[in-house]
């Protein structure tokens, strides 16, 4: 939900961006449970730890790449 890069004014943006947190954290959870409900007890701990890594890499990817858009700009 790319909404709140083209608002003008703070509220809205920061109504969206609570909307946005909100959807991202029922992901997370639908995600996790799901993934770890599906295989045996043995398995779950290593599931439960790469459902979460991909979410991590996620976000280190995407903050990569605002670094180098705010360094070719600046």
């Amino acid at each position: 939900m790319q909404v709140g890069a083209f608002l003008n004014e703070f509220w809205s943006y920061a109504f969206f961006r609570t909307l946005c947190g909100v959807g991202e954290m029922g992901m997370v959870m639908v995600s996790f449970t799901l993934s770890v409900e599906l295989v045996g007890a043995r398995e779950q701990a290593f599931v439960g730890n790469m459902n979460q890594l991909s979410f991590a890499v996620g976000q280190i990817v995407v903050s990569g790449g605002k670094v180098k858009v705010l360094q070719q700009h600046f």
